[in-house]
């Protein structure tokens, strides 16, 4: 799928689905799998018998593990129903990242973005990314723009024209400090 653009009145909306890897879905399905006998057989453990000294090495390893599945939990809810959307006004770029309605935000203040450009690297291409980077690199994408003394970066799974498409029309609409 490819990003969509929307100008409105007052602001201009893009929105970028997570890429689709058929056989990163299975993957992660079959390690979500993995992760949920290993919890279920530490959880077992931990039940059926916890007073003997292998008790606390399993509580123990349970607390990564549950980590590691809730991370491969995210990745499962960002493949089925990843989107990030940029919302740029006249005040403020924002960056929602969600998948199912849980995500996160970030807003920057447009006076202080500069150098809106586009910046590709190999890891952002989409088959390299494996489109839920996102997850992992919050901050991973080809579209950089400086904002203050820091670099950031959105845009994960997007193409070099669909990135430079969307350059373009932010910087054509809102002014912003085109970068090098």
């Amino acid at each position: 799928m490819s990003p969509t653009i929307t100008e409105g009145l007052a602001e201009l909306r893009v929105v970028i689905p997570a890429r689709r890897h058929p056989f990163l879905v299975l993957y992660v399905v079959f390690c979500l799998g993995m992760w949920a006998l290993g919890e279920a057989a530490v959880a077992h453990a931990l039940l059926a018998d916890p007073w003997t000294g292998a008790t606390l090495a399993a509580a123990v390893c349970l607390l990564p593990w549950t980590a590691f599945g809730a991370a491969v939990l995210a990745a499962c809810a960002w493949l089925a129903a990843g989107r990030a959307v940029v919302t740029v006004t006249d005040r403020a770029l924002t960056i929602r990242c969600a998948a199912f309605g849980l995500g996160s935000a970030r807003e920057y203040d447009l006076a202080h973005v500069h150098a809106l450009r586009l910046a590709p690297w190999w890891i952002f291409k989409p088959w390299a990314a494996l489109g839920f980077t996102l997850w992992l690199m919050p901050g991973a994408g080809p579209i950089a723009l400086d904002y203050g003394a820091r670099t950031v970066r959105f845009g994960n799974g997007l193409d070099e024209p669909e990135a430079r498409r969307i350059v373009e029309r932010i910087a054509a609409r809102f002014g912003v400090p085109a970068g090098p």
